[in-house]
């Protein structure tokens, strides 16, 4: 008898599954029938819930593994964690980071390690351990602040302008096995307390609004249907803001 082979499911690695932007990208990756291995730094007893109306929540199979990326070996320790659980890796879905706002002259040492440690250097090396498993498309979380000049967030900036080079070097590198592309948020939420004092910015937005995660999360399905030949680009998602 003739024996067909079943289709293999593929595998998304998220990291920062937890935070802001992380649910709403896991749901869409949840739809497109990708198994789960969510990252988190801390412990979670089970996967984020979705955000949005369509109540899609990760299937049976989804991992949640615990890391504290920033330590010595943290990302050695979430990859030998995945090695452990015997799957391929296909995507990587990096939303790990930080936002934090300090005036020039009061940004510390320890703020610019801090903040270069955890949005430029972490990524850079959870991409080069995806790469070494097969990963065949990663997609980077990043922000408009990385070809932006604000004010009092010097290190946030640049920690941000740093990984959309490591992108751009990394799809040069890579291909043709592997594409690279980036996603670049504008304001979609702003830390707790603090809406007020991003009415400012909202009012220069062209579109007359902030963004939702779930229109961040379109642009991930976007570049995940998108063409092989895709990589190498940095997707806004801001309403025109960066171009004010």
């Amino acid at each position: 008898m003739e024996q067909r082979n079943t289709p293999r499911t593929r595998t998304a690695l998220v990291t920062g599954a937890f935070g802001t932007l992380g649910p709403a990208l896991v749901e869409v990756l949840a739809r497109s029938g990708y198994q789960l291995i969510l990252h988190t730094h801390q412990n979670h007893r089970s996967p984020p819930p979705p955000r949005g109306s369509t109540g899609v929540v990760p299937g049976e199979g989804t991992v949640v593994l615990v890391s504290d990326l920033v330590a010595p070996g943290g990302v050695d320790e979430l990859f030998h964690q995945i090695d452990g659980l015997g799957l391929s890796l296909d995507v990587l879905v990096n939303c790990v980071g930080v936002l934090a706002s300090h005036p020039l002259d009061d940004t510390t040492r320890e703020d610019w390690l801090n903040l270069l440690t955890l949005n430029t250097v972490v990524p850079a090396l959870v991409m080069s351990q995806a790469h070494r498993r097969g990963a065949h498309h990663m997609i980077h979380l990043l922000d408009i602040a990385w070809n932006q000049s604000w004010k009092h967030h010097a290190a946030y900036v640049a920690s941000k302008s740093a990984l959309a080079a490591v992108c751009r070097v990394a799809a040069v590198e890579y291909a043709p096995e592997c594409r690279v592309n980036a996603i670049a948020p504008g304001l979609i939420s702003s830390p707790a307390g603090t809406h007020d004092s991003y009415a400012g910015i909202e009012r220069r937005i062209p579109m007359g609004r902030r963004g939702t995660p779930a229109e961040v999360a379109a642009a991930l399905k976007m570049l995940l249907d998108a063409p092989d030949y895709v990589t190498g680009q940095i997707i806004n998602v801001d309403g025109g803001l960066s171009l004010r």
